[in-house]
């Protein structure tokens, strides 16, 4: 049984969705990969399913959890890529997740040697959190949303600096901290807080 979902595809939130929340599963953690607003690049997101399964499966060989793992959590680190863990009990958007139409990820859905069930949707309305948490929500399952996070109807979503031209991205580091805040040149709404996922 695998015991890591990846959520892959394209998301964002309606702000009329009913409901409007959604709450974790008991036992459950989601891990999501971009903040409230925000979108992720495509590259990215092959990137970190890949990051995913190979470091699970490394895990699994330790009887280590994913979430525990060094190599993984190093990762998550110095890519800046995990943005925040919610834990069984705690409520989220209730996000959709839409079919992958031009994303790849390098990660075969049927393969069980990782521990890690991929996991898309064919429908062009989407599926919501709240649905997926229904049909995947097991205790002991790590969920990955590793979809956007984009809000309906809003313009100029935040970006996370991964891998962006340094022709569009201010990076900016406070005296004192190894955070760095990044800018969009072009939106300076898009303001990121420094990430403490782990």
């Amino acid at each position: 049984m695998a015991n890591v979902v990846l959520l892959f595809g394209h998301g964002s939130f309606d702000p009329k969705e009913t409901p409007a929340k959604a709450t974790v599963p008991t036992g459950c953690k989601l891990c999501l990969f971009a903040r409230h607003g925000e979108e992720v690049s495509g590259e990215r997101m092959t990137d970190v399913s890949y990051y995913i399964s190979h470091f699970n499966k490394a895990a699994m060989a330790e009887q280590a959890d994913l979430l525990g793992h060094a190599k993984f959590v190093e990762e998550m680190k110095s890519g800046r890529h995990l943005r925040r863990i919610k834990v069984g009990g705690e409520q989220v958007h209730n996000y959709r997740l839409f079919p992958p139409i031009g994303l790849q990820t390098n990660l075969d859905g049927e393969k069980s040697d990782t521990g890690v069930k991929l996991v898309m949707v064919d429908e062009a309305e989407g599926i919501t959190l709240q649905q997926l948490f229904q049909l995947y929500g097991k205790p002991g399952r790590v969920l990955m949303w590793l979809a956007c996070r984009a809000i309906d109807g809003q313009d100029g979503h935040g970006v996370d600096g991964y891998n962006l031209p340094k022709s569009i991205t201010t990076l900016e580091r406070r005296e004192g901290s190894g955070t760095a805040n990044v800018y969009r040149r072009d939106n300076e709404a898009s303001y990121l807080k420094p990430a403490n996922a782990l």
